[in-house]
């Protein structure tokens, strides 16, 4: 095609059809943003970002908009829609945008990107992520807005492809209806481009023929055939301007293997999609994110703490807690010998950040017998970084915005913790379900669970040997568990160091004493230990778990002390889950001892000299407080960098929409403070600027009362600026000093002349207020900032 034909200029039909192109190329894109949200989050921020760029295209183009005013309208638009596209959670109204919202909008664009791929899905109750397709969709409507104006029909169609391999890509494995959202974009950018191609035919007057035949037919009209073009012959009919373009075999050829590459490319695109509900590959399957817990402390290592110096204390307050149900503060289930702890996970899981939806459960997930549950915490004592949770959970509330931005959970574990060390009196808001209370009979039979046995790195010794044992006469995976369970329950003796000595602490030394000494002496933490650790090397999937639950349920609200913290074992068996046992003997199981009284023989009292002063008391090195590195950063460096980037763009881009504004009432502001003949002649300055700013063009060379004719021919001014004319006039060469009466009439005369100078349209007047044209001319600001230096004031100097 002739690229150098003049455009036709833009009807109001073919606006139209960009319009509705541009709303199909940008309408799998809104799709493709809402699978890793749900609830139409992503759809609605998506939706509103593309109508944004759509609209602010079609009337740029329309009314020819300068670079700059239309990327200041785009800002000031991103930030007016912000909170009801994207961020409604910032917002009292859901609509109106605040403090709050502004800074989101501003840091987000450059944070949302790893936000989005690091936390689970779905990504709606976050508060930040969806500025991610609203940003980009903004971006990518504005940019193929222009394309499309300027009928640049390859350059429209990038960057709604783009846009829609960005929501793929950021999106979820399984996602609906993504084959379909596929084809509909090639069809809407394979119908663009052919409306297109069409529109440039029609301005160039040209058909299109392909091949011998074309060829031959052009002949037989008697057309003559020019070869100029390279890989095309053109045909001009004689006596008719039309012009037939008969393309070569090379050039079918080019456009044959062209077809065949886009071909492939939308196959190798989609071709996941065809294979039903396979899951697809996307970006987060590259990425890392789960949190590094391996190193934190456990609750289990302040357990005696809990439950001996804390023992009438309370931990926590809740309501609704169901019957048998089991608050948890932390399952382990990896020993190294020192102290349990989390494995490493497998598959990528772990504990990952969430939001207020932590896992949407299944009919794959959840067991048919599961009871739902809603219960309220209300913590007085948290337990370092680990907060409470119940069974499987499915939503939260946290009061506190700091934890509840930094919230983990572990899935597989059951387990949830926060970079933000929950505070005292926080709440805490949860629903989910829990399992209900097997009887023996539902788990006989039962294998094991198929979860990975996590090998301990040390056992205490004959603890393997002890565990053979006892389970030697029994017949079933459940009677093999409930074996090692009596032996530690009814042969043991509880003491937790209040009443009757018993040294804390879980690693293998304090294990093998408990077993290998002649009466077992311990709490839950060496029993529960001791019971896992044996499970495990019998091959039982166990694991140990810190909690708190009452000695008796009821409806009412109920406080859970430190007397109520305990420590029991889990055991997985196939299609119920992890079963809880306890093997800690009854708190009134203490140990007895009988030790003989000494005979009273009397001594000469002797005065003794004082006692000298005791070292205090430490602990072995085994159970001293660890000093354990931060896995995770308390809280994030603001990000200066980004916000001061950020705020001298939005200056830089609100520059003509704001600073050329202000920056003129502020230049009115001080022509107004000069007095005499220089007051006088600052009127004039500030009526000319206007006049040239709304449209009129001056000539240098002209005294002021030509500007003023000229002013008078080019606009109807009924007289007012020959008003203004001749009060300068006869301020210059009236030889008298100028009074402050006929300074301020000049003044006067100058709103005259600007009243009648002010356009009517609300657009018009607005494009006067954000002109340049006063503000390019070095002569013209330097005349503005320093009248004095103006030519005419010789004569007084």
């Amino acid at each position: 095609m002739n690229q150098q034909t003049q455009q036709r200029p833009l009807t109001l039909s073919r606006l139209a059809v960009i319009v509705t192109a541009l709303i199909l190329l940008h309408l799998p894109g809104v799709f493709a943003h809402e699978p890793v949200f749900a609830q139409g989050a992503g759809m609605r921020a998506a939706a509103i970002g593309a109508g944004l760029g759509i609209v602010l295209a079609v009337v740029a183009g329309h009314w020819r908009w300068h670079w700059a005013t239309t990327a200041g309208v785009a800002v000031l638009s991103y930030f007016a829609f912000g909170a009801v596209a994207a961020l409604p959670q910032t917002s009292p109204d859901g609509i109106l945008p605040t403090i709050d919202t502004l800074t989101a909008l501003v840091v987000q664009p450059a944070n949302a990107w790893k936000d989005l791929l690091t936390l689970v899905p779905p990504a709606y109750p976050f508060i930040g992520p969806a500025v991610l397709p609203y940003f980009t969709g903004l971006v990518s409507a504005l940019t193929a807005g222009f394309a499309a104006m300027r009928r640049r029909a390859v350059f429209t169609t990038v960057p709604p492809v783009i846009w829609y391999v960005i929501g793929a890509a950021w999106s979820v494995p399984y996602a609906p209806n993504a084959l379909w959202l596929g084809i509909g974009l090639v069809a809407a950018v394979s119908g663009w481009l052919a409306v297109v191609a069409s529109w440039e035919r029609t301005d160039l007057g040209t058909d299109v023929a392909v091949g011998e035949a074309a060829r031959a037919a052009a002949r037989n009209e008697g057309e003559s055939i020019d070869s100029s073009a390279p890989g095309m012959q053109t045909t001009v009919h004689a006596g008719m301007q039309r012009r037939r373009v008969v393309a070569s075999p090379l050039r079918r050829a080019a456009a044959a293997l062209g077809t065949i590459a886009v071909a492939g490319l939308v196959a190798a695109l989609f071709a996941q999609a065809w294979l039903g509900n396979a899951p697809r590959t996307v970006l987060r399957h590259y990425v890392a994110p789960p949190l590094v817990v391996q190193d934190l402390a456990t609750p289990l290592e302040r357990f005696r703490h809990l439950s001996a110096d804390l023992v009438d204390e309370p931990i926590m307050t809740v309501s609704g807690l169901p019957k048998d149900g089991r608050i948890r503060f932390a399952a382990m289930d990896h020993y190294d010998g020192v102290r349990w702890g989390i494995s490493e996970p497998d598959s990528g899981r772990g504990f990952r950040q969430v939001g207020e939806v932590v896992s949407m459960s299944d009919a794959e997930t959840k067991i048919p017998a599961a009871r739902d549950y809603a219960i309220t915490l209300d913590l007085q004592r948290p337990v370092s970084r680990w907060v409470p949770s119940l069974g499987h959970v499915e939503q939260v509330y946290l009061s506190d915005s700091a934890v509840a931005a930094s919230l983990f959970y572990d899935v597989d574990l059951q387990s949830a913790v926060a970079a933000e060390a929950p505070t005292e009196n926080m709440r805490i808001e949860q629903r989910g379900w829990v399992e209900p209370g097997w009887s023996e009979a539902q788990l006989s039979g039962l294998e094991f669970g198929n979860s990975p046995i996590r090998a301990p790195e040390q056992l205490p010794e004959n603890l393997s040997s002890l565990a053979t044992s006892v389970t030697a006469t029994a017949s079933s995976p459940i009677d093999r568990v409930r074996s090692l369970e009596r032996h530690f329950r009814d042969t043991g003796y509880y003491a937790n160091g209040l009443e009757y000595p018993s040294a804390p602490g879980h690693n293998k030394n304090r294990i093998s004493h408990l077993i290998d000494d002649e009466q077992m002496i311990g709490d839950d933490e060496q029993y529960a230990t001791a019971m896992a650790l044996a499970a495990q090397s019998l091959g039982i999937p166990a694991r140990v778990v810190v909690g708190a639950y009452p000695d008796g349920y009821s409806d009412t609200q109920m406080v859970l002390r430190g007397s109520d913290v305990h420590v029991w074992v889990e055991v997985e068996f196939e299609n119920v889950g992890w079963v809880p046992f306890d093997p800690t003997p009854p708190k009134d199981h203490t140990p007895q001892t009988e030790l003989p009284e000494p005979k009273s023989v009397p001594r000469p009292q002797v005065l003794q000299p004082p006692e000298p002063p005791k070292e205090p008391p430490q602990l072995p090195a085994e159970f001293e407080d660890r000093d354990i590195e931060d896995p995770v950063q308390s809280g994030a460096p603001f990000p200066w960098f980004t916000v001061g980037g950020g705020s001298l763009l939005l200056l830089l881009l609100l520059a003509p929409v704001l600073g050329v504004p202000l920056y003129k009432v502020w230049r009115r502001q001080r022509r107004r403070r000069y007095r005499g003949r220089d007051g006088v002649r600052a009127a004039w300055y500030e009526a000319e600027d206007y006049a040239i700013d709304a449209g009129f063009v001056p000539n240098k060379t002209s005294t002021v009362l030509e500007h003023a004719q000229l002013l008078e021919t080019q606009r109807q001014l009924d007289g007012a600026a020959l008003a203004l004319a001749s009060e300068v006039g006869a301020a210059e060469f009236s030889g008298q000093p100028v009074t402050d009466t006929e300074k301020q009439r000049a003044w006067e005369a100058e709103r005259r002349l600007r009243r009648a100078l002010t356009p009517e349209g609300l657009w018009q007047r607005y494009r006067v207020r954000i002109s340049w044209r006063t503000l390019r001319t070095r002569h013209r600001r330097n005349r503005a900032d320093k009248p004095r230096r103006h030519p005419r004031d010789s004569k007084e100097r």
